[in-house]
């Protein structure tokens, strides 16, 4: 993923205990204060056996980072799903805090569903399902509304559009016109899940993002699967990965993680 808006050195620091906000210019001193914050979330998880003291943390902080652009329009509404059509990255938490907070009722229908969409996506590549390949969301129910729209993933809480119409011709007709995202909303997501990434790094913890299908599918058949990540299992190394090179092959990237922990990423 590339990143948008973040600048590196000092600057003036933001206060992270009150979420990051993308209206004002975010430094690296920034995000790397909000990793080192996020590796605190993430050793409370690992010593609770629970994703929830680093998820909930995770979105609230990043909820209350989106006030500060609540005043920006956007065509975005219920039932309006056109961008969840095609490929999405899912940490390892974010998918098993999805699955965590659904109800018993809620796993059997969704496993049915993503089962159904693990048989049209399975195989096939980032860029086959980035393309003219529409394949709906397992989540989402027959109105084109999420059903986990409170415990969504960072991507989808950051697919922000400025334009319904060009979100029909990218998503569904396969135009070449690109997403009619918002910058401030990009910024938002990059600076959240890089400190995520970096905190999971950290903490031992397997920190790659992979496919939300095979993700989802995972956390909803392996019954142990919060606690063997917590415990540092890679358990959702069965799901693909996007083309994308590793975050901290980018020297800006490597340059935050030392500033927030005093060593170069492993």
């Amino acid at each position: 993923m590339t990143t948008v808006g973040i600048k590196s050195g000092l600057g003036n620091r933001q206060n992270v205990d009150r979420g990051l906000n993308p209206a004002k210019p975010i430094s690296s001193s920034d995000v790397a204060a909000l990793m080192r914050l996020l590796s605190e979330k993430a050793r409370n998880s690992v010593e609770r056996t629970s994703v929830d003291p680093l998820m909930d943390f995770v979105y609230s902080s990043m909820t209350e980072g989106a006030q500060f652009i609540a005043h920006v329009p956007i065509a975005c509404a219920k039932g309006c799903s056109f961008c969840c059509m095609s490929w999405v990255d899912v940490s390892p938490p974010e998918a098993l805090f999805t699955v965590k907070r659904m109800s018993s009722a809620q796993r059997q229908s969704a496993l049915e569903s993503v089962l159904q969409a693990c048989a049209m996506t399975g195989g096939k590549s980032f860029a086959e399902r980035c393309g003219k390949m529409v394949t709906p969301c397992p989540m989402l129910d027959t109105a084109g509304a999420c059903t986990v729209y409170v415990d969504r993933p960072l991507a989808c809480r950051t697919q922000v559009s400025v334009d319904v119409d060009a979100c029909k011709r990218t998503f569904l007709d396969g135009s070449d016109e690109g997403f009619p995202g918002l910058k401030v909303w990009l910024i938002l997501r990059d600076s959240y899940a890089r400190a995520l990434e970096g905190a999971l790094i950290y903490a031992g913890l397997a920190y790659r993002a992979r496919e939300w299908n095979q993700s989802v599918q995972i956390a909803l058949t392996e019954a142990e699967a919060e606690r063997n990540w917590l415990a540092g299992a890679d358990v959702f190394a069965g799901a693909p990965v996007s083309p994308a090179p590793p975050t901290f092959d980018d020297p800006l990237w490597r340059g935050i993680y030392q500033q927030a922990f005093g060593a170069p990423p492993p």
